[in-house]
């Protein structure tokens, strides 16, 4: 009997992140933040899996995460220096493409009600969860 011998690369399943916010999202604070959100546990979270075709263009969610009661929630991650006092920040609205980005995430919440929206704000130690639409 021959001995068979594969290797793998395993690195196209660890997703790679365009920002140091959505990695420390992912890795660490996500779970715990959404999970208290959602009064549910997270089954699964998926990095960029979708691009919505909106009215507006197209609008790619930072992370789907699929929720053990059947939910589905997309999350937006944004950055602002010291997200503490409040979600508007100054600092937050004039993150480069922040409106535009909060604004199809608007649309997509009320073209797709049946899913749950959210916007992270990150930034200075602190983060922020806000429920995008009904």
């Amino acid at each position: 009997m021959s001995e068979l011998l594969a290797r793998v690369d395993l690195s196209a399943l660890v997703p790679t992140y365009k920002s140091k916010l959505e990695e420390e999202f992912a890795n660490h604070v996500g779970l715990i933040l959404l999970e208290d959100a959602c009064q549910c546990e997270v089954a699964l979270m998926l990095y960029e899996p979708c691009t919505w075709h909106l009215a507006g263009g197209k609008y790619t969610p930072d992370f789907c995460a699929f929720l053990q009661d059947g939910r589905v929630a997309f999350v937006e991650i944004k950055g602002g220096r010291g997200a503490s006092p409040s979600l508007r920040s100054k600092a937050a609205r004039a993150q480069k493409g922040y409106r535009d980005t909060r604004s199809k995430l608007r649309a997509a919440a009320e073209t797709y009600p049946m899913f749950l929206w959210f916007e992270v704000r990150m930034g200075g130690g602190d983060c922020d969860i806000e429920r995008i639409g009904p």
